[in-house]
C-alpha cells in the first residue's frame, strides 16, 4: 500500500476543496488533512499548516501536474529560486514546530524572532 504524501496545501478550506475536486475528477484518490481543524479554527489554520491534500505517494507526479495545469500551484511560487531561500526552507522544514508552517509562514515567524531578540538586545545595552 503506497503511503500518503502531501501534494499542496492551502490556508483557506474553499481553495483546498475546489483544488481536491479537481484532482478526483481526473481520477485521482485524494485525502484531505487538518480539515476540520482548519474549519472549525480557521484562524489556526497557519499554525496547523493549512488544509493539505495528500495523494498516493504512486499518484504525486500526476497530481502535482494536473495542479499545475489546472491552475492550482504556481510553478514560480512552488519552487523556490534562491538559494538563500532553499536553505532556509531545507533548514526549517525539520524543525519540531516550524516543519507544520508554509514557507511564508515560518518566514514572517523567524523575521519576528528575529526583531524582538534584537530589540531585547537593544533595551539591555540603553539601560546598562
Amino acid at each position: 500500500m503506497d503511503k500518503l504524501v502531501t501534494v499542496v496545501t492551502f490556508t483557506f478550506p474553499s481553495q483546498g476543496y475546489l483544488a481536491n475536486s479537481y484532482l478526483q475528477a481526473n481520477g485521482i484518490e485524494t485525502f484531505l488533512k487538518d480539515e476540520m481543524t482548519v474549519q472549525v479554527k480557521n484562524f489556526n489554520s497557519m499554525a496547523v499548516g493549512g488544509l493539505k491534500i495528500q495523494v498516493r505517494e504512486s499518484d504525486y507526479d500526476t497530481a502535482y501536474n494536473l495542479l499545475v495545469s489546472g491552475g492550482y500551484i504556481e510553478l514560480e511560487k512552488s519552487q523556490p529560486n534562491l538559494p538563500i531561500v532553499e536553505k532556509f526552507d531545507k533548514l526549517t522544514s525539520s524543525l519540531p514546530i516550524l516543519k507544520y508552517l508554509n514557507l511564508e509562514a515560518r518566514i514572517i515567524l523567524t523575521v519576528g524572532l528575529a526583531a524582538i531578540l534584537v530589540l531585547a538586545i537593544v533595551i539591555v545595552a540603553i539601560e546598562h
